[in-house]
């Protein structure tokens, strides 16, 4: 099979192509060559590559990724895990391994979530959440992943009255707006608080797959060949295209403890349930369709094997391990008949050994 990512034909600063007000599609543009010719990078080309600070993750020109230390840190040994297993099936079986810890937090903020749902005539599709919380000990992120999926459902409901259309792709990933643009209303009856979540999600569909991102988890896709392709756009303000973002929102942004933060608060540019000025609700979809044919990852195409896995985690494990580092790590895992939950259980221990001091939660999903 193989991966095309949709592709935008009025590239803007961001690199992102406008549906309508607010619903934006983020194009992968192509990949950094690795020592390894067989090894890639997959990175938006909207960052200012010569200029990423160490824990940007992200490929550098010179088509080296910035990678963190790998120190262990003294002490860090005991990870308290919770994790899980699920397989749907979806044309073939697909698996979702998860493990979660709080780490050194004294409380629990991230939280994940998968189900099945069923569309049009008697079609079937999968959704995955991953949602990093702040503020709230994480009320408002499970509030998100208990209401995406029925709110999806309608949503796709009503998308399908135009399937075959034009305008399908443009009303469906509004709908997927909209969600979130809903969703971000609802949190007010939580708190009045500086409280929010980061949402990453897995939408698979029969040839479809959407990648709905605010915030800066992230999606990543290992292959069995060791390349490694980047599905998602962290919003930071470490990247300049999202300080303009905000600053075009009218917010602002200050270093607080070596840290940008949108209106000396928050770490990304993208939330639900916080209200500052410049932080914005709407996500970035990725959308992607599955068909047969070779990889042309210049063209954005890229094939994907049976034992090819897709990562989706919160900050908490991005911010000691690079792309590279994790899909090595899950690949090796799996390589070693380790199943899913395993392999997310070694990526999470990893993470924390390594010195994150962040929730850290990780979803491997196969048969993508």
């Amino acid at each position: 099979m193989a991966i095309d990512c949709v592709r935008s034909s009025t590239p803007s600063l961001s690199q992102t192509a406008s549906l309508s007000e607010g619903s934006e599609i983020f194009e992968p543009p192509h990949a950094f060559e690795d020592a390894d010719p067989k090894s890639r990078i997959y990175a938006p080309n909207c960052l200012s590559l010569e200029k990423l600070v160490n824990q940007t993750l992200c490929a550098v020109r010179q088509g080296r990724a910035a990678e963190p230390p790998q120190e262990l840190v003294k002490n860090r040994k005991d990870c308290p895990l919770e994790s899980g297993l699920a397989t749907f099936e979806l044309g073939a079986p697909l698996s979702i391994g998860f493990a979660l810890t709080g780490g050194e937090r004294d409380y629990m903020e991230d939280r994940q979530g998968f189900s099945a749902f069923e569309y049009g005539e008697g079609k079937k599709g999968v959704i995955a959440i991953v949602c990093d919380g702040h503020g709230d000990k994480g009320l408002i992120a499970e509030h998100v992943v208990n209401n995406f999926a029925p709110m999806l459902s309608s949503a796709i409901a009503m998308s399908l009255e135009v399937e075959g259309s034009d305008d399908f792709l443009e009303i469906f990933t509004n709908a997927i707006t909209s969600i979130c643009l809903t969703l971000h209303e609802e949190t007010k009856i939580f708190s009045e608080r500086v409280e929010g979540t980061c949402l990453l999600a897995l939408i698979a569909m029969e040839g479809k797959r959407y990648f709905v991102n605010v915030g800066d988890s992230r999606a990543v896709l290992a292959t069995e060949n060791g390349e490694v392709y980047r599905l998602s756009e962290d919003a930071s303000p470490k990247y300049v295209h999202c300080a303009q973002e905000i600053i075009r929102a009218g917010g602002d942004f200050s270093s607080q403890s070596g840290c940008l933060r949108v209106g000396g608060v928050l770490a990304v540019a993208r939330d639900i349930g916080i209200e500052i000025p410049g932080v914005i609700h709407r996500p970035k979809i990725t959308v992607a369709s599955i068909e047969d044919g070779e990889s042309d990852a210049k063209k954005g195409k890229i094939a994907i094997q049976r034992n090819d896995a897709l990562i989706l985690a919160s900050d908490g494990l991005w911010d000691v391990l690079s792309d590279h580092q994790a899909a090595e790590l899950v690949l090796r895992s799996l390589k070693n008949d380790m199943s899913p939950e395993r392999a997310a259980q070694e990526i999470v221990k990893k993470a924390y050994e390594l010195g994150s001091r962040d929730n850290i939660t990780a979803q491997i999903i196969l048969n993508i």
